[in-house]
């Protein structure tokens, strides 16, 4: 709740826009009344019309906001903290060895993208390929993109990174947090 208007005073203290920089009242308004429509929504209407104990209510929005931040941590984690997902780092003058479609491919991985369950609950988010390189297509065509992007990147010789199963996915995480976790071995020059 809070972080949306801390977002919202850095990036109009420093002026981060796409084209045209908006109307900071205007801004901060939709910001306001959203958050004010929000909160009468899943905590004011229910205190007011249902006969539950207004802490049943707030326990209730916090639970739902704290699962809901769960699954989308796992989601993220699946997608980017495994063994097959690459972490390059920038060259000394701040550039990165890929171009931006290719740093994408190398660095997402997609989990269950077969399973409908999956796909649903996770909103297309196991298709993190697909939402990395058309973040503004709806997820419902994400299934038949991943084919046509599946196909591209084998035509140019390119990663396209993919656990069959969730459960792979799982699995992979946890290997590469095991990998992450042991003691660095120390060169000596």
């Amino acid at each position: 709740i809070t972080t949306d208007f801390q977002q919202m005073y850095r990036y109009t203290k420093r002026k981060l826009s796409y084209g045209k920089f908006p109307n900071p009242f205007l801004n901060w308004s939709v910001l306001v009344a959203t958050k004010l429509t929000y909160i009468t929504i899943w905590i004011i209407i229910p205190m007011v019309f249902l006969d539950i104990a207004w802490w049943k209510i707030l326990l209730g929005f916090f639970v739902m906001h704290y699962v809901a931040g769960v699954i989308l941590s796992v989601v993220f984690q699946l997608a980017h903290v495994v063994d097959e997902a690459e972490t390059p780092l920038p060259e000394k003058d701040g550039t990165m060895k890929n171009t931006w479609a290719i740093h994408q491919l190398a660095t997402t991985v997609n989990f269950g993208t077969k399973n409908r369950l999956v796909n649903w609950f996770t909103g297309g988010l196991n298709h993190q390929v697909e939402h990395h390189i058309f973040p503004n297509i709806s997820h419902v065509h994400y299934t038949k993109i991943s084919q046509i992007v599946k196909q591209t990147a084998k035509e140019f010789n390119l990663p396209y990174n993919e656990y069959k199963t969730t459960r792979k996915a799982i699995i992979s995480h946890f290997q590469h947090l095991k990998e992450l976790g042991k003691k660095p071995a120390f060169q000596y020059q």
